[in-house]
């Protein structure tokens, strides 16, 4: 297979640590996100854009079905013929590189959809509030790239690849916009954590405004009690001198 680079990450300030690859996971991780991605190829679950993907490629349920039983032997035939040393070898022997481009896209662009949504999700996870995330950088230079090859689909671009100074003064131009963004989260980080201080001394002036006001009303309570049994006990002692002195002698 064709050398790839890796990313290896080591947390801030500890240039000893060992490092990390993230993109390993993807072995582990692909596995249940193929599984969510042909679970959203079942009909029940077409959205309308799918749905006038279909229509108007003119794929049938079965053709689609066809696709994913060959799309999901390539992965079988990779994983278990140790004699398939590249993709694109399970997919010829699979059959999927035989069907439209239709059928192919159909799957891959589900794949493609869940991938993305779990990556909105899973960079707010490892984001500090008021950071920017950890690969930052890697983000920023794949940005960087996407930028300069949609500049050559449309001609702004006429040089066929990026050069590196092109390509670096974009990335500076992105972590310039990325530390803007950074200050202004930090800023409204600050702005929510005054909110909240503000919020918890009303909060606290509230409840202790309740507590006296349920203080009085318990003291007023307890005079009230008070002054019954009072008048209660005035009342015994009252009959019971009343008797006496009706009693005959």
């Amino acid at each position: 297979m064709a050398g790839r680079n890796v990313m290896q990450l080591r947390p801030r300030g500890d240039t000893g640590a060992m490092p990390y690859s993230p993109q390993r996971d993807l072995a582990t991780l692909y596995v249940p996100a193929m599984r969510e991605a042909l679970m959203g190829l079942d009909q029940v679950n077409w959205r309308p854009f799918f749905q006038e993907w279909m229509a108007g490629c003119n794929i049938t349920q079965d053709d689609l079905a066809e696709g994913i039983k060959r799309f999901v032997e390539a992965h079988r035939l990779f994983t278990g013929v140790p004699s398939i040393t590249e993709p694109v070898q399970a997919f010829e022997r699979s059959g999927f590189n035989a069907l439209s481009p239709a059928i192919q896209a159909a799957i891959y662009f589900r794949i493609g959809e869940v991938i993305a949504a779990g990556f909105f999700i899973a960079i707010r996870d490892v984001t500090i509030q008021g950071q920017l995330p950890p690969n930052e950088d890697e983000i920023a230079r794949t940005v960087a790239a996407a930028r300069k090859m949609a500049e050559r689909l449309t001609g702004v671009l006429k040089t066929p690849t990026t050069s590196q100074e092109e390509l670096e003064t974009t990335i500076e131009a992105l972590k310039v916009e990325c530390e803007d963004r950074k200050a202004a989260m930090c800023r409204l980080h600050d702005m929510v954590h005054d909110r909240d201080r503000q919020l918890a001394i009303k909060a606290g002036e509230l409840h202790a405004a309740v507590s006296e006001k349920e203080g009085a009303q318990w003291r007023m309570q307890r005079r009230k009690l008070w002054q019954t049994l009072k008048d209660w006990w005035s009342w015994r002692v009252h009959r019971r001198r009343t008797k006496v002195t009706s009693s005959p002698s």
